[in-house]
C-alpha cells in the first residue's frame, strides 16, 4: 500500500510514493477556499522591480511600432530610444533592491537571460534591437 503517512517524527514514511504526495499537494493546495499557489497580483503586493521590467518591455514595444523611416520625424534613432526603452533599462541597470514577489523574481531571471543570449552571443556583441552581430570583444578588465 503506497499513501502519504507520516513518521512520528514529521517525516514522510518510506511508503510514500512520488504520486502520493502530488496527489496530496493537489488536495490540499486550496484551504478554505483560497488557493496554496494563487497568483500573486491577487494578493496585491506591489512589485517595483516587476513594474520596472514591465515597463522596459513596454518601451521595447513602443520602440518597435516607430518604423526607422519615421526616426527623423521624432529626432532620430536616438531620441526614439530615450523617448521609449531607455529610462526603464537604465533603471534597472541601476536597480539594487531584491524582488518582492516571486513573480518579480522569475522575470528578473528571464530579463537577465535574454541580456545574456542578445548582448553576449560566441565573445561578440549585438548592438541595439535587431542589430547584426559584430566580432568585437571586450577588452580585459
Amino acid at each position: 500500500m503506497s499513501g502519504l503517512s507520516f513518521a512520528m517524527d514529521g517525516n514522510l514514511a518510506a511508503d510514500t510514493s512520488r504520486r502520493a504526495v502530488l496527489v496530496g499537494l493537489a488536495a490540499g493546495s486550496v484551504t478554505a477556499g483560497v488557493p496554496m499557489f494563487a497568483n500573486v497580483s491577487s494578493f496585491n503586493v506591489a512589485d517595483p522591480l516587476l513594474d520596472a521590467i514591465q515597463a522596459l518591455y513596454d518601451g521595447e514595444v513602443a520602440f518597435e511600432a516607430i518604423h526607422s523611416n519615421d526616426w527623423d520625424s521624432h529626432g532620430g534613432e536616438e531620441a526614439v530610444v530615450a523617448k521609449t526603452y531607455l529610462p526603464p533599462h537604465e533603471a534597472l541597470e541601476r536597480w539594487d533592491q531584491p524582488a518582492a514577489t516571486r513573480r518579480g523574481a522569475v522575470e528578473a531571471i528571464r530579463l537577465a537571460l535574454r541580456e545574456e543570449q542578445t548582448f553576449s552571443v560566441n565573445g561578440g556583441v549585438k548592438t541595439g534591437h535587431g542589430a547584426e552581430q559584430k566580432s568585437a570583444t571586450a577588452a580585459p578588465v
